[in-house]
């Protein structure tokens, strides 16, 4: 393991030390905590992200598609055909 030296303020020196007593862990210990937290946040954030991305491409090709088809429903085209197979 690699040891570094970080300048730190005396009130987030105090936060520090008092949230990592709290959890009952050392200092070291709860920064990499704190590290793994914030990837994991940023992993979230950018799959969000590529989800919306996706989501609203979709919907620029179902706008597409529903220009193209003439105000056909599918809605009504679905509702027959479950009452045609009864």
């Amino acid at each position: 393991m690699k040891r570094i030296n970080i300048s730190i303020s005396e009130s987030a020196l105090k936060e520090l030390d008092n949230l990592s007593s709290q959890l009952n862990l050392t200092r070291s210990k709860f920064i990499i905590k704190l590290i793994e937290l914030y990837k994991s946040n940023l992993e979230k954030k950018k799959k969000e992200e590529e989800r919306k991305k996706k989501i609203i491409e979709a919907i620029k090709i179902q706008d597409k598609l529903s220009s193209i088809s003439c105000n056909w429903d599918g809605v009504s085209e679905i509702r027959k055909w479950r009452e045609f197979k009864k």
